[in-house]
C-alpha cells in the first residue's frame, strides 16, 4: 500500500514538472516571436519614415503657368508697402525653388536702368509653392532720380524725390493722355534731370 501511495506521488510530481515545462517552453517561445515581430514592425516603421523622408527631401515642387505670382513692394524711403498679382514671368516656368533664387539673384545683379531709377536694392524669395509664388522687392527710391510724375486729381503732377513735395502741377489732364502714357502715370514716372522732365512731359501734352 506504501509503495502505491509512494509510486502515485511520483507520477503527480512528475507529471506536475512536465507540464510546468512545457509551460515554460511555450511561454518562451511565444514571447520571443512577439520580440521579433516588435523588431520587425519597429523596423519597417523606421523604413517607411525613411523612404518618407527620403521622398520628402528629394521632392522638387515647381512652378507652373497656373502659380500665381505675387509680386511685394517695399519702399525704405517712404515706409510705403504694396503687393500685387502680376503676369508670371514666362522663365520662371518650370523652375523650383532653388532655381528661382538663383534666378532672382541674377535679376538682382543685373538691374534693369527702370529698376535702377526705382532705387531696387535686392529681391528675394517670399514664399514658394506649386500653387502661389511670392517674392519681394525692397527700394530706396530717393538717391536715384530726381523727379516723379504722377497723377493727382486728374491733372498731371510733378513730384520732387520724396513723392511728397509738388514741384508742378501742369494743366496736362490726364483723360487726355494715350493708354500707354496712361498706365506710366499710374504707375508713376520716374525722373533724372530737368532735360528729361521738359522732354516728358511735352510728349503727354502734344
Amino acid at each position: 500500500m506504501k509503495n502505491r501511495v509512494y509510486w502515485c506521488c511520483c507520477a503527480f510530481f512528475s507529471l506536475v514538472v512536465v507540464f510546468s515545462a512545457a509551460y515554460y517552453m511555450s511561454f518562451k517561445s511565444t514571447v520571443n516571436k512577439n520580440n521579433v515581430n516588435d523588431s520587425t514592425n519597429v523596423k519597417a516603421i523606421s523604413s517607411k519614415n525613411e523612404d518618407a523622408v527620403s521622398v520628402d527631401g528629394h521632392s522638387s515642387v515647381r512652378i507652373s503657368k497656373d502659380t500665381k505670382y505675387i509680386e511685394e513692394s517695399y519702399d525704405m524711403a517712404d515706409a510705403v508697402y504694396s503687393d500685387n498679382v502680376v503676369t508670371l514671368p514666362e522663365e520662371y516656368i518650370g523652375l523650383n525653388r532653388a532655381e528661382l533664387e538663383q534666378k532672382l539673384t541674377d535679376y538682382t545683379k543685373s538691374l534693369s536702368d527702370e529698376e535702377t531709377k526705382k532705387g531696387l536694392l535686392y529681391v528675394t524669395l517670399v514664399s514658394f509653392s506649386d500653387q502661389s509664388v511670392t517674392i519681394r522687392k525692397v527700394y530706396d527710391n530717393k538717391t536715384h532720380y530726381k523727379y516723379y510724375i504722377s497723377v493727382k486729381d486728374g491733372y498731371v503732377v510733378v513730384y520732387s524725390n520724396d513723392k511728397k513735395t509738388i514741384v508742378d502741377k501742369t494743366e496736362i489732364s490726364y483723360n487726355n493722355l494715350l493708354p500707354n502714357q496712361k498706365q506710366e502715370v499710374n504707375q508713376g514716372v520716374y525722373i533724372d534731370n530737368l532735360e528729361q522732365l521738359y522732354s516728358t512731359l511735352e510728349s503727354y501734352s502734344s
